[in-house]
């Protein structure tokens, strides 16, 4: 009869040895698809540095132009705050999302080094007690296969709770930077337009300004030729003078002359 018990129990103990195999199987397929995950896992980490790396460079481009903004447009003052914010947001979230993912990796890495148990089986001939210790070594192990793989089947769910969050929260980066892009660009627009506000107004003045300096070269062209024309007045009026003096002295003269012949002949009669 104990025999009889002994070959029961061998034979129920190579079944669950047999299921023990099959559940290090699952296991073992578990753990390569968190591998595969950890593996796809790396190139966001790169895209996520080049993406803080924008999201700081834009936030300092906000910062600096929040001046000009505020002076612009009241739209653009509300909207840059509230793209701020939601920046700030996401960027806490992807952190609490590190987080999460160093401590699945922690974990990972603890049960890297736990190993299956493996039954041993004795002689076919041993006690009762031996028997019994063995029936209650297999439950033990089974109930501890099972608890590996409950958790490693958690694991797994939370990794991919945690890529799909992953590839939301990158998401959500990529429309806030074309968000902010689009706000740089609307302030980069208003300083221009600014710039060629200011540019067309001195343009205007210095039109102005000239307008004004041609009146007033017009004008003393216009008094330069009056002067002119005095003066060639003058030098006319000085030139018949002239001439009138010398025919007045000639006329002189000959009145001199004729007195003094006129004396002569008296004198001589």
């Amino acid at each position: 009869m104990m025999q009889l018990d002994t070959a029961v129990l061998q034979f129920q103990n190579q079944k669950l040895v047999q299921k023990l195999e099959a559940q290090k199987v699952e296991y073992s397929t578990l753990e390569n698809k968190f591998i595969q995950l950890k593996e796809k896992q790396k190139p966001y980490d790169s895209i996520l540095k080049v993406v803080n790396k924008s999201m700081e460079a834009l936030i300092t481009d906000l910062e600096s132009s929040s001046t000009l903004t505020r002076k612009s447009s009241g739209h653009d003052v509300g909207c840059t705050p509230n793209a701020k914010g939601e920046l700030e947001s996401a960027v806490v979230e992807l952190q609490e999302s590190n987080c999460k993912l160093a401590a699945l990796k922690a974990e990972r890495d603890a049960t890297n080094g736990a190993f299956f148990p493996v039954l041993k089986l004795g002689s076919k001939h041993g006690s009762g007690d031996k028997v019994k210790d063995k029936h209650r070594n297999l439950h033990e192990m089974e109930s501890s296969l099972k608890e590996l793989l409950e958790q490693a089947s958690c694991r797994l769910t939370e990794l991919q709770s945690l890529h799909e969050e992953r590839i939301k929260i990158l998401q959500q980066l990529s429309n806030l930077q074309l968000v902010l892009e689009g706000l740089r660009a609307k302030q980069l627009q208003n300083t221009l337009l600014l710039e060629k506000h200011t540019m067309e107004k001195e343009i205007q003045q210095a039109s102005a300004s000239l307008d004004f300096y041609n009146m007033k070269a017009a004008r003393i062209e216009d008094q330069l030729r009056f002067c002119l024309d005095q003066v060639q007045k003058l030098g006319e009026e000085r030139f018949q003078k002239s001439v009138s003096l010398e025919n007045t002295q000639k006329r002189l003269s000959d009145i001199r002359r004729s007195s003094h012949q006129a004396k002569e002949s008296l004198e001589d009669s």
